[in-house]
């Protein structure tokens, strides 16, 4: 919510059905009080059964991209730890859901596994054929 008024959000939603939106005052000096108390309120109401509103129709997330395999299925070029040159380039990279339409950050990832796997390529001389297990 910081990020968000000092960006000049003129609202912050929350997602809980029963917190009404912050709506940042007009006077510059009343801002932070307000968003402080308004935050104080959204922590006190914790989460609780239906009062979050969160959902994603989008598959996300069941192969993320992590600094480690303890961490994801796939390093952060977006190949897999376990087979060397398979690569993934879709949302189910993603580290986690990210609860909104992932259209532009699908197709960003898209784009930085491509240029990874146009690197791999360039850097191997010989591809191997795929073992069949």
């Amino acid at each position: 919510a910081r990020i968000l008024v000092a960006a000049g959000a003129k609202e912050v939603h929350s997602s809980h059905t029963v917190m009404k939106p912050f709506v940042v005052p007009s006077r510059k000096e009343d801002v932070e009080p307000a968003l402080n108390d308004w935050l104080a309120r959204l922590t006190k109401l914790g989460i609780q059964s239906n009062t979050v509103a969160l959902g994603s129709a989008h598959q996300m997330s069941t192969c993320r991209m992590a600094s480690s395999s303890k961490m994801g299925a796939l390093r952060p070029t977006g190949e897999t730890w376990e087979v060397p040159g398979l690569f993934v380039a879709d949302c189910s990279a993603f580290p986690t859901a990210s609860g909104v339409n992932p259209m532009w950050s699908c197709a960003a990832l898209a784009e930085h596994v491509s240029e990874e796997i146009l690197d791999y390529l360039n850097q191997t001389p010989t591809l191997a054929e795929p073992l069949l297990v």
